[in-house]
């Protein structure tokens, strides 16, 4: 038996979202949308609960940045521009070397700031996809210059906390981007390659991280970032056209 779509439409804002509606814009608010739904045409509820979720994404996006800025008590300070700047120069030299030191660092939450800034990367924050992969890597000893990088990242997030990823009714065309640096890790000389693909002008997959081997020229780092950028290009190709939206010449651009 097909369920009426003003009954779906209830049950998704009973169940999923009438808290965080009423706790934004008040219940006699919901109670108003609620009664407009059960009135409305079919067509007209399928477009005010898309406009609904698009809200309410929102909203649950810069409440999670405003939760962690609040945790580590930087939701007060100046917001940066940039996630990652030149002058921090990062490497294990910078890492404790004494007891004393290791002892302050312990009481410093490092890797719990980096986990939260790695779920809003993976989630929705492609721009910080660098900054978080580059903090990560002093998870296990970080010292006072990699709590700095962290810290300014805090700080680039309160900037940019209503910042969002934003999808409309465009052409589903799939687009790639890659790039990759020479030799950019201190310790390791290891190069760091990325790449972000686009659906109508939207981020979809993102990815930033060193690479598993040293690369001799610049050539043989942007070929082996290629390489990895275009196995995800075939995957979400292959995944575009299961649900008939086949790609005639899928790019990849560097």
């Amino acid at each position: 038996m097909d369920i009426p779509v003003t009954t779906i439409s209830l049950i998704a804002l009973e169940d999923q979202a009438k808290t965080k509606f009423t706790y934004l814009y008040g219940t006699y608010a919901f109670k108003c949308m609620a009664f407009v739904l059960c009135n409305a045409t079919a067509t007209s509820q399928r477009r005010m609960m898309t406009i609904f979720y698009d809200m309410m994404e929102e909203f649950i996006e810069e409440l999670y940045s405003e939760k962690v800025l609040s945790r580590f008590r930087v939701n007060d300070a100046k917001p940066r521009t940039t996630p990652l700047t030149n002058h921090f120069k990062l490497s294990k030299e910078q890492s404790p070397k004494t007891a004393e030191e290791r002892d302050q660092m312990a009481l410093v939450p490092y890797a719990s700031a980096v986990s939260s800034l790695m779920y809003a990367m993976v989630c929705t924050r492609p721009d910080i996809a660098h900054a978080v992969g580059v903090d990560s890597i002093y998870m296990a000893n970080p010292g006072k210059e990699h709590w700095k990088a962290v810290k300014w990242l805090l700080r680039y997030l309160r900037g940019t906390s209503s910042t969002s990823l934003c999808f409309g009714k465009g052409n589903v065309t799939l687009q790639g981007f890659v790039d990759a640096d020479l030799g950019g890790d201190v310790d390791s000389s290891k190069s760091t390659s990325g790449y972000i693909y686009t659906i109508g002008g939207t981020a979809v997959s993102w990815m930033s991280r060193l690479m598993k081997s040293v690369s001799l020229s610049s050539t043989e780092a942007e070929y082996v970032a290629i390489a990895e950028a275009r196995k995800e290009m075939i995957w979400l190709a292959d995944y575009l056209e299961e649900l008939g939206k086949k790609q005639n010449t899928p790019r990849t651009e560097k």
